[in-house]
């Protein structure tokens, strides 16, 4: 009756199944794609991190232009201040204040431009860090992605061998027993055939009939009496 070939080819639609339900789903493809979101948020931070660092210099530049300004002013100041040419104690006075103040100045944008090292370099020292952090974690990444890259064509040769199998098994299976194994199908699902194991059905796990284990043996086309599968023995 060709049941067993049959067999063989509910075994194959089950496998062929099973593979194209882990390239819908594959676990693998689903890490894969939260690891470049992580990496892709991970680049984000160094960037903004970076572009931090650059506000910095640019900050730090202008504490520097400003500071020398200043203490092209106070050499300016002293210069006026000792030359000995001014005599008048208030004008005297009004120098020495300017000084006082353009000192006070340079002391604060000295300080500023202190912190502003410091910073930066703490900064930088992150964004080199992280950046080769990045760098490692970019190449493990890769490497993954190609290993599911193999992973997936395999499927996909594996899932072109079955369909040929399935071709050609269903070419020496007799067009009758095919056509009903299929009607069965429809309202089954794929697994429209099953053994008897002990006794029972494989695919519902009750008793199979006496009368049925019977015609099974004398090779008749039997089904199940309670969930409708194509017995074989």
């Amino acid at each position: 009756m060709g049941l067993e070939k049959l067999w063989e080819l509910q075994e194959l639609q089950l496998g062929l199944e099973r593979i194209q339900q882990e390239l819908k789903n594959p676990s693998q493809g689903k890490e894969l794609k939260r690891e470049k979101e992580r990496l892709e948020s991970y680049y984000t931070q160094i960037q903004e991190k970076k572009r931090k660092g650059e506000r910095l210099q640019e900050q730090l530049a202008l504490h520097e232009n400003t500071c020398r300004s200043l203490e092209v002013k106070k050499k300016d100041t002293e210069a006026k201040l000792y030359s000995g040419q001014i005599n008048n104690p208030s004008e005297l006075q009004n120098l020495e204040q300017q000084l006082t103040h353009l000192n006070k100045e340079i002391s604060v944008y000295q300080e500023k431009i202190k912190e502003l090292n410091m910073e930066l370099q703490e900064v930088f020292g992150w964004v080199k860090e992280h950046s080769q952090i990045f760098q490692g974690q970019v190449g493990e990444y890769q490497a993954r992605l190609e290993e599911y890259r193999l992973w997936r064509e395999e499927r996909e040769r594996e899932i072109q061998d079955l369909k040929l199998r399935m071709e050609k098994l269903e070419k020496e299976l007799d067009e009758d027993l095919l056509r009903h194994y299929r009607e069965l199908q429809s309202r089954l699902g794929l697994r429209a055939l099953a053994r008897v194991e002990n006794g029972c059905c494989s695919g519902c796990r009750l008793m199979v009939s006496i009368i049925l284990m019977q015609k099974i043996k004398a090779g008749e086309r039997v089904q199940c009496e309670n969930c409708g599968r194509l017995l074989i023995p």
